[in-house]
């Protein structure tokens, strides 16, 4: 086995295996246990917590503490987790789970006592005591807990528990969509003032881009001669380092999941549009005008800012993406099609999540019954 130091060692099975000491035997043999982890650095912060908890006899080994494996089950996913999500997942455990959960020994935790703790997140969970989580918070939460347990017993850390944990039920709200009319006048005036904010809001109604990927495109993602917008950033709001003076910070991510990242083909009315403004840009972003993109936070407040000009009824910015989803369902784009240029993973979130059939749509269908 290769060695790194700190006795740990690179096994056969590409695991590393790190050994420690815990006491010696009466006849003056040595004892000693493993860890064993995908990577050096996380056998090693596994061996320092498994050393600071050897009783003052070094004999016998304490237990972890619920906040010290979610720390190492944070560590072994720094990897795999977007900043994004590593953003939101952090904020979960230090404003909800660490303060209610984290001081519990692994041994002491069950079934019984997470599914009380969710309850009453769900209840009165908000920071400000004006009510509870949404039922979608509570679900990550969950999801976060789960997770960890479940590393937690892989690693033999912890037993794994020997009931579920019970899942909130998910209450689905009604999901804004334009009507015909609103999006007719909608793109009108845009097309009247066609300035950077009306160019990005046209982008979503006619290729459902969330408000994040909007603000990412760069002009050298649009292909004008083959007609092709390629969706390869976000915009994802993450954890600044302790140097930076600030909680959290803007960056350009990739997409969360590989199908977010995807070609759209650029239809015939957004295809002038877009050359356009591309023969005019002063930014390499092409929702921005200066060197620098523009937040969510900002396009979105302009967003509200055009729709109150022109006296159009409020929504919030994914609404387009709604609405855009079920037009093309209206309008007979197949169930593959538009799943592909929304980025989903499968048919069924584009069916479940975002198209919604439209009254007339529906007299549409109950009419082939007459």
């Amino acid at each position: 086995m290769p060695k790194r130091g700190d006795n740990i060692r690179k096994r056969k099975d590409g695991r590393w295996e790190g050994r420690y000491k815990i006491g010696v035997l009466p006849s003056g043999q040595t004892q000693y246990r493993s860890v064993y982890g995908r990577t050096y650095s996380q056998v090693k912060e596994k061996m320092l917590f498994q050393k600071a908890n050897i009783n003052d006899k070094n004999t016998v080994r304490k237990e972890l503490r619920f906040s010290e494996l979610i720390k190492l089950w944070m560590t072994s996913n720094a990897i795999r987790f977007k900043g994004a999500t590593k953003n939101k997942y952090q904020i979960l455990i230090d404003n909800h789970i660490e303060p209610e959960l984290g001081g519990y020994r692994l041994s002491q935790l069950n079934a019984s006592l997470i599914n009380e703790f969710l309850d009453k997140k769900l209840n009165q969970g908000r920071l400000d005591g004006k009510g509870g989580l949404s039922p979608s918070y509570v679900r990550t939460i969950r999801i976060i807990i789960n997770a960890a347990l479940k590393y937690g017993a892989d690693e033999e850390l912890c037993s794994p528990l020997r009931t579920p944990i019970h899942k909130p039920n998910e209450e689905k709200s009604s999901m804004t969509v334009l009507s015909n009319e609103y999006y007719e006048l909608l793109e009108q005036e845009l097309l009247s003032e066609l300035d950077f904010t009306a160019l990005g809001i046209l982008i979503s109604m006619h290729t459902g881009l969330r408000i994040g990927e909007v603000c990412a495109l760069r002009w050298e993602d649009i292909d004008i001669n083959e007609r092709i917008l390629t969706v390869r950033h976000t915009v994802a709001r993450v954890t600044a380092t302790p140097d930076e003076n600030q909680k959290s910070k803007l960056i350009i991510d990739t997409p969360k999941t590989k199908t977010s990242m995807r070609e759209i083909p650029i239809n015939s009315f957004l295809l002038p549009i877009l050359k356009q403004k591309k023969e005019n840009t002063v930014s390499a972003f092409v929702v921005s005008n200066n060197s620098g993109f523009v937040s969510p936070r900002t396009f979105e407040y302009r967003f509200h800012k055009t729709l109150e000009k022109y006296n159009i009824k409020q929504i919030n910015y994914h609404a387009l993406r709604h609405t855009f989803a079920t037009r093309c369902i209206e309008r007979g784009v197949d169930n593959k099609s538009l799943s592909e240029i929304l980025g989903h993973a499968n048919v069924n979130i584009t069916l479940n999540t975002y198209v919604h059939s439209s009254l007339e749509l529906k007299r549409l269908q109950i009419e082939k019954l007459a």
